[in-house]
């Protein structure tokens, strides 16, 4: 659903769509002082040369099944390379990355692409500058609706290079884009069922010396996570009655927009700045413990899964 520019009513939020989970975009619903927090020069003064965590990861793909290098081509679950740097340092290697993607009309595999994306309460621990602005907890309506303090509170900065791969989440999502599109690829839970997850070895990618980034295999246990032949066969339009299942559903969450997210909804996330030669993209979100029924949810969907590889 698409909602105007609204004051979200708790009770009428959790009714209409935490219950059922069904997702929700309020368009314009970012206070201006939020967006102001997310530009460039904003971003650097109200850090101050503070280092934060950056990702690194080739192509843009962390956290995503990829082909390793090596005869074989083995696909393995990349998670990123993760460094510290400044927020100028970043914007900087950002802007190259950009240009890189205008001049070859794409990002090589092993190109290193640095994206702001750490998931465990960045927003507190590496950009508490921004509180006095962006609230902790997040939006009023959605506090109050949820009657707790999120479990974590995330900040987000990267450019179209970098490529969220479809997953799911157990928890309440409020996604605020306050810099750019965010284009979230949706699919429900009913359908997860067609797009399955298989195990696939544990890799990170790492920085070799002549400046590219390559996929190197860890001692960690296998990942269960989407074949990426499975994921773009989804993601692909069909006239022929839909024999693989549901289709992901498209999504563009513009600066101002705020983006309700339930748990167990299959997402995949690309994003772009203001424009080609602004490449940068800024949001925020906000976790919230999904319920007993998300639980159950969870439950069934792992069950199917297990019976579709009979």
């Amino acid at each position: 659903d698409d909602a105007s520019p609204m004051i979200m009513e708790p009770l009428s939020f959790v009714r209409e769509f935490v219950a059922p989970a069904r997702p929700l975009l309020i368009r314009n619903a970012a206070p201006n002082e939020w967006q102001i927090q997310a530009q460039p020069n904003q971003l650097a003064a109200s850090l101050k040369g503070a280092k934060v965590q950056v990702d690194i990861a080739g192509g843009g793909l962390a956290d995503a099944v990829v082909r390793a290098p090596g005869p074989d081509a083995t696909f393995v679950f990349a998670q990123p390379f993760v460094t510290h740097m400044t927020f100028e340092q970043f914007h900087a290697e950002l802007n190259e990355v950009a240009l890189k993607m205008k001049q070859n009309n794409g990002i090589a595999e092993d190109t290193p692409v640095p994206y702001i994306q750490h998931q465990d309460n960045n927003l507190q621990q590496d950009f508490s500058q921004l509180l006095d602005a962006i609230p902790l907890d997040g939006p009023s309506w959605a506090r109050k609706a949820f009657g707790e303090p999120p479990e974590a509170r995330n900040f987000w900065a990267g450019c179209s290079a970098s490529v969220t791969s479809a997953h799911r989440d157990h928890y309440n999502n409020v996604y605020a884009v306050l810099r750019g599109t965010k284009t979230f690829h949706l699919l429900p839970p009913t359908d997860a069922y067609f797009v399955p997850r298989k195990p696939f070895p544990n890799a990170r990618w790492a920085m070799e010396q002549d400046g590219t980034c390559v996929p190197k295999l860890t001692n960690d246990h296998d990942v269960l996570w989407i074949q990426p032949d499975d994921e773009r066969r989804a993601m692909e339009e069909t006239d022929d009655g839909d024999e693989c299942g549901g289709k992901f559903v498209t999504v563009d969450v513009n600066a101002g927009d705020i983006l309700y997210l339930p748990p167990q909804w299959l997402h995949r996330v690309t994003q772009r700045g203001p424009s080609p030669d602004d490449d940068l993209c800024v949001a925020v979100n906000w976790w919230w413990a999904g319920s007993t029924t998300v639980d159950m949810r969870s439950a069934v969907q792992n069950a199917l899964e297990g019976l579709r590889e009979l």
